[in-house]
């Protein structure tokens, strides 16, 4: 599957078909480079699966320690 995202306000739509097209998958790797909007997907993703925690980023909490 290839999505393209042009702006953040496509986000929530990809974020939407990605669930669909998963079905019952429950592992997701994204891969990209730093600031490319991977935290910003997975925040819409988490939000579209009803997850109350708050997503934040790993690679952010590495090049922090």
């Amino acid at each position: 599957m290839e999505l393209a995202v042009n702006s953040t306000d496509e986000l929530h739509n990809a974020a939407e078909q990605l669930i669909r097209f998963a079905d019952n998958e429950k592992i997701f790797l994204f891969y990209g480079d730093m600031g490319a909007g991977k935290t910003t997907l997975i925040k819409s993703l988490c939000e579209l699966l009803g997850v109350k925690e708050p997503a934040t980023s790993p690679t952010c909490s590495i090049v922090n320690e």
